[in-house]
């Protein structure tokens, strides 16, 4: 019974599959093939009747009225278009397989069973109404054989009936065939014949207004009929979203078959006037050639014969889906994703603006006033070419509405190119999380060292020897994210994001205004156009390699993009969204970079320092220099932390799982003090964070260099991260085939990238060795 049960519920568009094994249906549907079932559905037997209407409703009323049909019809179709997915008409995961079961999950079940009465009257109405036109056809038949035996006025009378019984004894045997409606053949063979009908009728009304060489009919007439349609949409793939395919199709479709019921019903009337039958082809306004007509009629038995059978299985399902459905309104408990353009917009924002900023000054003096801004506009389009390409990689398999969410970027790497490519990924991932944590110690370090020798200036004058070593700040640093790394799920509190993003702006913009009031209180410009002169040309290459290095630092937030991407509700679909999001913040970050960039280089020219708020090219408002110090320091402290525990996260699971029965990895032990929430230490966590901040903490102690290790992190995992891997994911998503313009265009971006990438490491690399051993 449950065989016979899904049988009956398939479509004779797309075939049911009940095992989960075969696989998702797969949908190959177009704008095309669905502009071909709708007009499949469309130009039936009722074509030959819209003579007669036009006849009752004169020459104006008569093809307005169809006009007016059209139009109507368009607009009841463009609503139903959006209801096919749910809950959202473009990316929703339900997928609504028929009229029924779109009012039941829309307007509840009580309109679904009213739905389902003048659904259950249409389809057998329509049953009716086929039985009652096979039979008028096949009584056509002989009547135009024996009007040609006979002669034009013959009596050439007979009754319905027998053909009505006849045509239902054909009906009962092919009823009992299974899966009678899903044969492939029955669309192809409806198609063929209900066109053909219909041409012949057109063309036989044309001939008739050219034989009597005038065109019959009048203004007035009598009142009218309607027009009813069927949409499939079940068929389509996306993208693009079904419902703006289907809404395509629709508008085509209804246009095509518009003109087509003009010409039918215009021809027809102009041919015949008032006398007009009421069936072009079976009320004998033709007689000649008889076996055209023959055959045109033997066309509509033939259609009828099968749409009977599919209006049928319609009549027994209620709701006929085309495939069964694996998805289930109440199974679902879906997130809820709340984000919108300008949160994604102050996500990035945060994610980018950090204390890679502060290097900008020094990096634009190394290029000068023409290689700088215009080396932050090209990493700027970089950036944004990467992060179009990562918002294609959201969802998969299809980008727009695909039903798998990939909410990391390693998810998206492992679901779209593959567990080796997950397990290269993940490691500079990895790399990636360790040289920002190493950056964020020696620029907090930085920061506290600065605020000591800003007081300092200040009380002792700006020549004083104030010195001050890093070692013991970066230890201080590395203790308090030794005791914060314990804390389970730090980085999802939610304070966080608000703190980080107030700080970075906080002295980033306090560093821009600085150089402005400095610009302004010097009266001119510094700088030139070759940036820092040098004694020779390999020197001066070092330098512009380890600015590009430090430029590449501070503008990718690919890492991020995908999780906040994921943070977004929908419609609009989440791409689009993202893509407005990346457009919008990297353009506001540019701009901020320029700013920054600018104003440090025009206030000091060739002595930018490397830090801007640490290098001491400002001395006063102290307490001013301070704050902006302050800022960073707890900006890193935190920002610290959000990178690393997804490290911490990522090994620890691996470790749990290579020793799955290991009381020192698994138990945790509570710890509960009076007053104070209680606190669970796990071995594992405890030693393994310690060593991972012990470790970060001392190559900082051996690296103290900002510029240059700011420069070696920027450009060490920039080509992998921000361009190969995004670049590969879009070129599989997007099923770009090799050697089209295309994929030739991207593989010259990626290559490109990484000649910039290397030169950049290995300039930023020459300059830590010799910022170390001289």
């Amino acid at each position: 019974m449950g065989g016979e049960e899904g049988e009956e519920r398939e479509s004779p568009l797309i075939p049911s599959v009940s095992d989960p094994a075969e696989g998702p249906f797969k949908r190959t549907g177009t704008i095309w093939t669905a502009m071909a079932h709708i007009i499949t559905g469309v130009i039936g037997a009722g074509v030959l009747s819209l003579a007669w209407s036009t006849a009752q409703l004169g020459w104006v009323a008569g093809p307005l009225t169809i006009v007016v049909f059209a139009a109507t019809t368009i607009f009841s179709a463009n609503l139903l278009c959006d209801c096919y997915r749910s809950p959202d008409p473009e990316c929703g995961p339900g997928r609504n397989r028929s009229y029924v079961e779109a009012v039941q999950l829309y307007l509840g079940e009580k309109r679904r069973r009213i739905c389902g009465v003048f659904l259950q009257e249409s389809l057998y109405g329509g049953g009716i109404a086929y039985t009652i036109t096979s039979a008028v056809s096949a009584r056509a038949i002989q009547k135009s054989n024996c009007y040609h035996k006979e002669g034009h006025k013959a009596s050439c009378q007979y009754g319905d009936t027998t053909y009505m019984l006849l045509f239902g004894a054909v009906q009962i045997v092919v009823s009992q065939i299974p899966d009678f409606h899903n044969m492939a053949w029955l669309s192809i063979v409806a198609t063929i014949m209900s066109f053909s009908y219909s041409f012949i009728g057109l063309g036989l009304g044309i001939a008739k207004v050219i034989e009597n060489g005038v065109i019959k009919g009048s203004v007035g007439g009598v009142s009218a009929d309607s027009i009813a349609d069927k949409l499939w949409l079940d068929t389509l793939k996306s993208p693009p979203p079904e419902n703006q395919n289907m809404k395509k199709a629709s508008t085509g479709a209804i246009f095509i078959a518009t003109f087509f019921y003009l010409c039918c019903g215009g021809f027809g009337y102009a041919a015949f006037g008032s006398d007009t039958p009421g069936n072009l082809l079976t009320g004998f306004g033709f007689y000649e050639p008889y076996w055209l007509i023959d055959f045109a009629n033997a066309c509509i038995v033939v259609h009828l014969v099968g749409g009977y059978q599919a209006m049928g299985v319609e009549a027994r399902d209620h709701q006929t889906p085309l495939v069964e459905s694996s998805f289930s309104a109440s199974s679902i408990q879906p997130i809820k994703r709340t984000g919108v353009l300008w949160t994604a917009v102050a996500h990035i924002i945060t994610g980018v603006i950090g204390s890679g900023v502060l290097s900008l000054a020094w990096s634009v003096a190394q290029l000068g006033w023409i290689a700088g801004p215009l080396t932050m506009l090209i990493f700027a389009s970089i950036t944004i070419v990467s992060a179009f390409s990562l918002c294609n990689c959201y969802r998969s398999p299809d980008p727009l509405c695909g039903p798998t969410r990939n909410t990391s970027y390693l998810a998206a790497v492992r679901m779209i190119l593959g567990k080796r490519s997950a397990v290269v990924s993940s490691s500079f991932l990895r790399i990636n999380y360790c040289k920002v944590a190493i950056v964020y110690t020696i620029t907090a370090a930085t920061s506290i060292r600065a605020i000591l020798k800003s007081n300092c200036y200040h009380r002792e004058g700006h020549q004083a020897a104030c010195d001050y070593g890093y070692t013991s700040y970066m230890l201080f640093f590395g203790f308090v994210q030794l005791v914060m790394s314990q804390i389970p799920n730090f980085r999802d509190t939610e304070w966080l994001s608000i703190v980080a993003s107030i700080m970075s702006f906080s002295y980033s913009i306090i560093g821009s205004a600085l150089g402005l009031a400095k610009v302004i209180g010097d009266g001119s410009i510094k700088g030139s156009i070759g940036g820092v002169p040098t004694s020779t040309a390999p020197q001066k290459a070092w330098l512009v390699s380890q600015a590009i290095g430090d430029i590449a630092f501070a503008f990718p937030f690919s890492v991020i993009l995908i999780e906040i991407q994921d943070t977004l509700k929908s419609p609009p679909p989440e791409k689009v969204t993202m893509k407005k999001a990346s457009a919008t913040a990297i353009s506001i970050t540019t701009f901020f970079y320029l700013c920054c960039g600018g104003f440090g280089y025009a206030a000091f020219g060739n002595s930018a320092p490397g830090n801007l708020l640490t290098g001491f090219g400002f001395y006063e408002p102290y307490w001013l220099i301070d704050f902006a110090n302050a800022c960073i320091i707890l900006h890193l402290v935190g920002g610290y932390q959000v990178f690393s525990q997804p490290l911490f996260a990522d090994l620890e699971k691996l470790i749990a799982e290579k020793f799955p029965n290991s009381e020192f990895i698994h138990e945790n032990y509570v710890l509960k003090a009076p007053r104070l929430p209680a606190f669970r230490l796990n071995f594992l966590r405890l030693c393994f964070r310690t060593v991972y901040v012990a470790f970060i903490t001392g190559i900082a102690i051996a690296f103290p260099y900002f510029n240059q290790v700011v420069g070696v992190a920027g450009s060490l995992t920039f080509w992998p991260l921000v361009i190969y891997f995004p670049v590969e994911m879009y070129i599989a998503q997007m099923n770009i085939r090799a050697w089209t313009r295309k994929w030739i265009a991207l593989r010259v971006f990626t290559i490109v990238c990484l000649m910039v990438a290397l030169f950049a490491l290995v300039g930023s690399i020459e300059g830590l060795i010799k910022a170390r051993f001289g």
